[in-house]
Order: structure tokens, then C-alpha cells, then sequence
């Protein structure tokens, strides 16, 4: 799987998204979009998620880390709190996300994400398919000589994931002549290696409390926003993946579609049940397991 790399498969193993299908949770009114001609996925910037404060999570996390297991004094993280508060200042308009989960028909996401007036749809995307479009996205970008790489990964759960304590000792070998000369003060690039690799690598971290989640995220860290790329939906700014680059419409990508356990059936299946015939696509329609609950 195309991952955040730091030089081998480290990420990749621990990041690689490993559901066959994920799922994008959303309204009854939202799944005809994904069939308009220019379709596309579409990151949100980091400070308009319901909790913008994850996205520092992360990398304070990591110092907490750090501290625990005696890797720094207290000067040294004071240092590096505050240098990478002032870095998430810096680039928090370049951070986008797009939200997926690996759980399938799951009552935690309906209630999340899903309206219980209308009910609405799990949009399950072949993980395989948007890897392959993500590299290829990469590949043009590499040639183009942007930075604007779509990453897709899946997230660990601090204190439920032993992967998050093998990322961040990783994360400390791998630049230990760069922490070294960071905290000796001897050069600025130390220092912007050391805040770009703890803000890139610690991204996909997330609290334990949300660990039912199963999220996997695009991630677009982008290096100077272009800002007439930015779309606005809603009051919120959105930031198109490419995907219609690519020459195959966005429904190609698509396995299956759940229909909510709501009151709204049979609406929900006519609408999903005509589009898959009107654009002769081959994902699944499939209604949820869960039963109907109108406390719910």
C-alpha cells in the first residue's frame, strides 16, 4: 500500500490499511454526488473536523513519550513543545483529511454520521482501488514536482495499539544525529527535519477513547496551498483528492453500499438501486443487519 514513508516499509506496515473495503458513512442526499460527472474525494482542513485538536494529539503524545521512558530532560521538552506548537501554527491550513472506517455496517458509525430523520448509506470503497489511484496521483505529482501527495492510512489508538510506542521509538532512532544536534542547538535544519518528521509520522495517532472507530484517512499534507483549488461546502473549505484525473468515474471505486437501519428503507434502497443501474456500475446494495430501532 502506498503509506507515509520514512525511507523503507516501517509505515507501511504499521499504517497499511489492511480492510478490503472502507467505508465512508453519510446522508441519504450526499450519494447521487458521487456520481456527478467531475466526482471526486474531498480532504477537509484539519481545523474544521468536530475535534481540531486531534490533529496535535499526535505529536504531543510523542514528547509525552519521550518523557516517560527518560529519553529527554524537562528543558528539552519544553523545547520541543514549544517549537512544535509554533509548527502546528505554521501549517495547520495545510493539513486535509478525508474520513474513512474499517467497520462495516456499524451501529457506532449509523449514529455517528447517519441522520435519523432519513437515514443514509455506508459508501464502501475498494481499498485496493483507491491505493492504486493514490499512487498513481503521486507518481504525476513527482513529475510535476509538487508536494501535494494523497496518503491514504489507517489510525492507531494510543494505549490500544502496541504499533504507537514501536512508531515513536522508530521515529527517535531513525533521527537520533538529528535530535542530537536539535537539542545542542547547532543547526536549523536539525530542527526543521525533527518538527516535519514528528508532525508527518505522528498524524494518524488518535486518543484510545475513540479506538471503535476503526478510522483510515486520506491525508494531504500540502506544501503551499493553492487557494483557488480550495472548494467551500457547507461554510467548510474542501480540497479535491484528483480522482477524475485519472480518467475512471469516483463509482468505479465502490464494492458496496449499505443502506441505514432506518425508517427511511425503501427510499434509501430505490435510490441507491437506480443509480447502480442507471450507471450500469457492479458495487453490492445491501441492507444493514442491524434491526430497525426507532429510539436509536
Amino acid at each position: 500500500c502506498c503509506m507515509i514513508d520514512m525511507g523503507d516499509d516501517f509505515l507501511n506496515a504499521k499504517l497499511a490499511v489492511n480492510a478490503k473495503t472502507i467505508y465512508h458513512y453519510t446522508s441519504m442526499s450526499t450519494l447521487p454526488v458521487f456520481f456527478e460527472d467531475k466526482a471526486d474525494l474531498y480532504c477537509t482542513n484539519t481545523e474544521c473536523l468536530n475535534d481540531p485538536t486531534e490533529f496535535s494529539f499526535g505529536p504531543y503524545s510523542f514528547v509525552d513519550y519521550l518523557k516517560e521512558k527518560g529519553r529527554i530532560e524537562e528543558w528539552q521538552e519544553k523545547q520541543l513543545r514549544s517549537d512544535l506548537a509554533k509548527k502546528l501554527e505554521e501549517t495547520w491550513v495545510n493539513n486535509w483529511v478525508m474520513s474513512f472506517s474499517e467497520a462495516e455496517d456499524d451501529l457506532s458509525q449509523w449514529r455517528g454520521y447517519v441522520s435519523n430523520v432519513t437515514g443514509g448509506y455506508a459508501i464502501g470503497f475498494n481499498t485496493a482501488k483507491i491505493v492504486e489511484a493514490l499512487e498513481e496521483l503521486t507518481r504525476q505529482d513527482k513529475i510535476n514536482k509538487l508536494d501535494n501527495i494523497p496518503l491514504l492510512t489507517k489510525c492507531l489508538y494510543l494505549g490500544r495499539d502496541e504499533g504507537v510506542k514501536a512508531l515513536y521509538d522508530e521515529i527517535m532512532c531513525r533521527y537520533s544525529s538529528e535530535f542530537k544536534s536539535y537539542f545542542e542547538g547547532r543547526d536549523t535544519e536539525s530542527k526543521s527535519i525533527i518538527l516535519g518528521a514528528i508532525l508527518f509520522a505522528t498524524l494518524p495517532i488518535k486518543h484510545g477513547a475513540f479506538y471503535a472507530e476503526k478510522e483510515a484517512r486520506i491525508i494531504m499534507p500540502i506544501t503551499g496551498l493553492d487557494y483557488s483549488k480550495v472548494e467551500i461546502l457547507g461554510g467548510k473549505p474542501r480540497m479535491p483528492v484528483g480522482i477524475p484525473s485519472l480518467g475512471k468515474p469516483l463509482y468505479s471505486y465502490l464494492d458496496t453500499i449499505y443502506i441505514s437501519p432506518h425508517g427511511n428503507t425503501q427510499a434509501l434502497l430505490a435510490q441507491a438501486t437506480w443509480l447502480k443501474n442507471k450507471y450500469r456500475a457492479t458495487f453490492e446494495v445491501v441492507r444493514s443487519k442491524i434491526p430497525y430501532d426507532p429510539s436509536r
